[in-house]
Formats: structure tokens, sequence, C-alpha cells
């Protein structure tokens, strides 16, 4: 699971706008949800140089939830996703070997299987923060956002 906290230079701005005080956790959550489907976006198309895609349930399943406090969390649903992001032996569960038919069809047995570790996660993760990406969508939400803002108050 990974988390997204707000710089304190947004909260320090969006704290700092005149009239808008009641508006301005409406918003910082708004901001911190545009950037957080920014990421999994960008972690979607990192999986292409990691993993096969096969069904892609792996890659659908990672999910983002914005909380009341201002921040966010990432994670994968996936349970499978896990072992392959950090590796794991499988070994079985009743009996001495893992039967399986293989690619070509046909039945393998083996004592254990080793999965290699394949960080197709962080990565991308660290490729989208260390990016302009996120603050131009901040950017661009900011100005939509206070223009919304202003015309429910003016409205009123």
């Amino acid at each position: 699971m990974v988390e997204i906290v707000p710089n304190a230079d947004i909260n320090k701005l969006i704290d700092s706008l005149d009239g808008l005080e009641k508006a301005g956790p409406r918003i910082k959550k708004t901001l911190i949800r545009k950037v957080a489907v920014g990421s999994k976006k960008h972690i979607r198309k990192g999986f292409d140089q990691h993993l096969k895609k096969r069904s892609g349930e792996t890659r659908k399943s990672i999910k983002h939830k914005v909380y009341k406090d201002g921040h966010a969390t990432l994670w994968m649903a996936k349970r499978s996703a896990y072992p392959l992001i950090v590796g794991a032996t499988i070994l079985p569960k009743n009996g001495n070997y893992l039967y399986f038919t293989g690619d070509d069809g046909k039945l393998r047995r083996l004592k254990s299987v080793t999965l290699v570790s394949r960080p197709f996660f962080q990565p991308p993760l660290d490729d989208y923060f260390t990016s302009d990406e996120p603050v131009q969508i901040m950017q661009k939400n900011l100005e939509k956002e206070i223009e919304k803002q202003w015309k429910r108050q003016s409205a009123h």
C-alpha cells in the first residue's frame, strides 16, 4: 500500500484562499483524488515493461481511496499480485510435488517454483512523482475548483 500525502505548500495555499475557508477541505480532497487517479494510470502504463498482459486482472486491481483529512492510499486489490512484486517460493501444500501443465501442454512435476521479484508497482510510481505531471494536474484542477466555488458562493 502506498500513501499520497499532500505537500505542506498545498495546504498553505488552500488555507490562504480568502473566502473559501469552508471549501478548502473539499478542494484539497478533489486535487488529491485527481493525482491518485493520474498515478494509477501511470502505474498501469508501467505494467507492460515488467509483466506479460494476459487477462489484465492484476492491472485492473489497482485501487485508491481519498480520506477526509486529504491524503490518499493506493493498493493492489488482487492478493496474487503481492508475490509477483516481492518474489516468492511456492511449495506443495499436500504431497511432495507441484503438478501443472506448461505452456507447451506437457504435465510438469516440480518440488518448488520460485517467482522472481518484479517491482512493477513502485518504479512507475516513483517516476510519476518525480515528473511535473502531478504538479500540472493540481494547478489545472485548482483553478477549476476555485472557479466552481466562487460560482457557488456568488449564486447564494
